[in-house]
């Protein structure tokens, strides 16, 4: 048996041998090569962010008791101005979040006056943050001197204030007796 031989010269090629690819088919490839790894960076950068904003923000007890906690433990160490200073922020900050006063960069009368005015806080904790921040601006401007048992005090008042204004959790409803 013998066998029949291909014949190839009636075979056209798309390229002759030797020849290689139009300059455009290499660079659409490139093009499109480099686009769908910027749109895969981009995904997975998306994922990493949604996975970020998923965790929710503590509430604002927790990060002022957290920073309470850690400007407690530096209060042996810490400068009578630099503490008095801290410990205002941290409780400013803490009603800015709390009852979205704004607090942080006004002063004590305008913020005291915004608090009566708003009913965020009753007239107790408005009374006892009043004279919180008096205290704290006789240290940061009128330069009195703060001695450690006051800081101590300005810091407990500090926490109390967060303690007693941390909103409670709702009570379970119970069942109406039938």
């Amino acid at each position: 048996m013998s066998e029949n031989p291909v014949i190839v010269d009636n075979l056209k090629w798309a390229y002759a041998p030797g020849e290689g690819l139009p300059v455009w088919i290499w660079v659409v490839t490139a093009v499109l090569l480099a686009a769908a790894g910027v749109a895969t960076f981009l995904w997975f950068r998306q994922r990493k962010l949604a996975a970020v904003a998923a965790q929710p923000e503590p509430p604002a007890h927790e990060k002022a008791l957290e920073a309470l906690r850690r400007l407690q433990a530096r209060l042996s160490e810490e400068r009578e101005m630099d503490f008095i200073i801290e410990v205002s922020r941290i409780l400013r900050v803490y009603i800015q979040d709390r009852f979205e006063l704004r607090a942080p960069h006004r002063s004590t009368e305008e913020f005291l006056e915004e608090a009566r005015i708003s009913d965020a806080l009753s007239p107790e904790y408005r009374e006892l943050l009043g004279e919180f921040l008096r205290q704290c601006d006789l240290v940061k401007f009128a330069r009195r001197s703060a001695a450690l048992k006051k800081m101590e005090i300005l810091f407990a008042t500090a926490e109390r204030f967060v303690h007693d204004t941390t909103p409670r959790p709702m009570a379970e409803s119970t069942p109406a007796a039938a």
